[in-house]
């Protein structure tokens, strides 16, 4: 996926989601470090501090991107024209019904 085709909504999830990627994977790697003490300690650090580096990446790429969750969608408001387009069709078709019906009984009343 193009990051040029994403929504401000949908750029804010991914961000968000890599976030808490980024968390999840740097606590477990001090768990390791912590349940395993035989591990070398300097390329644990050293993925830590880039861990650390691409959590903060993350959360600020989450910060640019949250005005998107107070904006609403175009889509729902295509969705509530269409809506209305639909009710305005119910609508019409009732007409044509009521307006058949009565014309059924006008010519039995006729005849």
């Amino acid at each position: 996926m193009n990051n040029k085709n994403l929504t401000k909504k949908q750029s804010y999830d991914l961000a968000r989601h890599h976030a808490w990627a980024g968390g999840i994977l740097l606590s477990i790697l001090l768990a390791l470090r912590l349940l395993i003490p035989q591990l070398p300690q300097t390329p644990i650090t050293l993925l830590a501090l880039l861990l650390i580096a691409y959590i903060t990446i993350s959360v600020l790429f989450t910060y640019k991107y949250k005005n998107a969750l107070t904006q609403k969608e175009p889509s729902t408001q295509k969705n509530a024209e269409d809506n209305d387009y639909e009710l305005e069709k119910q609508r019409l078709k009732i007409q044509k019904k009521q307006a058949k019906n009565e014309n059924k009984q006008h010519k039995k009343q006729n005849k």
